[in-house]
């Protein structure tokens, strides 16, 4: 019976899928999208399809430059506007425009391949970053159970890692290999504090808070440990790039009630999800709905056209997967 549930579930969203995706077509060659914000979420940036092979980052994570550059012009075609977090939390945008924000997590120092595409097109891009990653040069611990481990070893560990501290997490990968957390390449290595002053001159780049040692806003931190480790994490990326960031977004995609209740306390204005959706004018600011800002997680297969069906599903004017997935929730 759970099998059949999971094919008819499968079969529909499919479905919903591909209906989003021709009416986001028409959309786009229209030049027509629906009005309000569209933020991407990237994570890595390969240099091209060839170093696709080389196993240092985890799977279904990452976009080459030619992906970059084939989503902002796609984009732009249909009549996209980018624009900064700032642009955001300032409240001077329009209500009859569609905006897309460019969103980076982490801190990957491969995210600098993406500089001369957005100076090219001089679209802004925001990076969450996590700062004690660049500040010990550690990597991440998901890319390094990947690339030492497999990734099958890593989709076995993800869910009781994601209930754990960075403490246990950081004992229990270096009790299997002492120096499993260095960086062995540029890669797949976060950005050192140097960098990232450095980046922080670019008008174009901005930082934001991504919590100090990314932590899962679970059980496994109180509530006066997950603000700490924000507050700390604002303070380096204040120390870092010299300007407050605005913004905060949720490692793993952890938000519940609680950790909203916790975000109305820190500094930010606004605080992003992994959820997909598009968010309608007026644009929230430091309220509670303001801890709730869509993205959609964009990530490469190899070929265009994998693309620009995602870019289509975002364009969808009816949104018919999303209205089908809150539904199937309530069942």
């Amino acid at each position: 019976m759970k099998k059949m549930k999971r094919f008819v579930k499968g079969k529909a969203l499919g479905l919903a899928q591909r209906i989003d995706q021709k009416a986001g077509q028409a959309a786009h060659d229209n030049r027509k999208p629906p009005k309000g914000l569209i933020s991407l979420l990237f994570h890595s940036i390969y240099k091209d399809r060839s170093e696709t092979s080389i196993p240092l980052l985890a799977k279904n994570q990452y976009i080459t430059v030619q992906d970059l550059q084939y989503i902002l012009e796609w984009l732009l075609e249909a009549g996209c506007s980018f624009i900064s977090l700032a642009d955001i939390v300032a409240g001077n945008l329009r209500s009859d425009r569609t905006y897309v924000a460019l969103t980076f997590d982490d801190g990957y120092f491969n995210n600098t391949r993406a500089i001369p595409v957005i100076q090219e097109f001089q679209i802004p891009m925001a990076v969450f970053l996590a700062p004690y990653f660049s500040s010990n040069q550690s990597l991440y611990w998901w890319d390094a159970i990947s690339s030492e481990l497999g990734f099958e070893t890593y989709t076995s560990m993800r869910p009781e890692i994601l209930r754990s501290r960075w403490s246990d997490i950081k004992k229990q990968l270096e009790s299997i290999k002492t120096d499993i957390l260095m960086p062995k390449s540029d890669l797949h290595r976060p950005l050192t504090e140097d960098e990232i002053t450095d980046l922080s001159q670019n008008p174009l780049i901005t930082f934001h808070n991504h919590t100090m040692h990314h932590i899962t806003m679970t059980d496994a931190y109180s509530d006066d440990e997950i603000l700490e480790d924000i507050r700390i994490g604002e303070e380096e990326i204040v120390r870092l790039s010299g300007t407050p960031s605005s913004a905060f977004a949720y490692p793993v995609n952890i938000h519940d009630n609680r950790v909203i209740d916790i975000m109305a306390k820190t500094s930010h204005h606004a605080a992003f999800t992994v959820s997909p959706g598009i968010q309608h004018y007026p644009f929230p600011i430091k309220s509670p709905s303001a801890f709730h800002y869509p993205r959609y997680l964009v990530f490469s297969n190899g070929d265009n056209k994998h693309l620009e069906k995602q870019l289509a599903a975002i364009l969808s004017p009816i949104s018919v997967r999303e209205k089908l997935v809150s539904l199937m929730r309530k069942f």
